[in-house]
């Protein structure tokens, strides 16, 4: 299977389960918005964001135009409270995806692109932050995706890896 088309799987399956809010919580408590060159903007009213051994954010949301389905995921290493984070540094990346007929993935991280995320509020249950990058669909850096978007997503999990 395609890289691009098993990520993009990946990411549209993740961003799909966390879409459940608390009780109480309601639609207006998490947002997740972005504009996407040459594509209608996005927004998701169940931002979610996953920490993953304390410091590995990762900020998703989704959305649909008919039958396709669009995701977008920041994520950057290192992050334990409010800072700016390049997403094009080591294990940091940052990602758009489309599926439907004309599926596409696009992809900033240490090979291609551009991006920085700002996080301005970091707590075990909400994070907010703002972020903006370019990215490719291929080396041939041709085909680029200028997204920039803010969130206030809800943190989904605290998971520490057992490895």
């Amino acid at each position: 299977m395609d890289r691009r088309v098993f990520c993009t799987l990946g990411l549209l399956s993740i961003a799909a389960c966390g879409s459940d809010r608390p009780t109480g919580i309601g639609s207006t408590d998490w947002l997740f918005s972005a504009t996407i060159s040459g594509s209608p903007d996005l927004i998701d009213r169940s931002g979610t964001a996953y920490v993953q051994d304390g410091h590995l954010l990762s900020i998703i949301g989704s959305g649909s135009i008919g039958i396709n389905r669009r995701a977008i995921e920041v994520k950057a290493a290192g992050v334990t409270g409010p800072g700016s984070f390049d997403v094009t540094v080591g294990i940091n990346r940052a990602s758009y995806g489309e599926t439907g007929p004309s599926g596409q993935y696009w992809v900033a991280n240490f090979e291609q692109g551009s991006g920085t995320l700002i996080v301005t509020e970091y707590s075990e249950t909400r994070v907010v932050a703002s972020f903006s990058f370019t990215a490719y669909t291929d080396a041939t850096l041709t085909n680029p995706k200028t997204i920039s978007g803010t969130c206030v997503c809800r943190v989904q999990s605290l998971a520490t890896s057992t490895r």
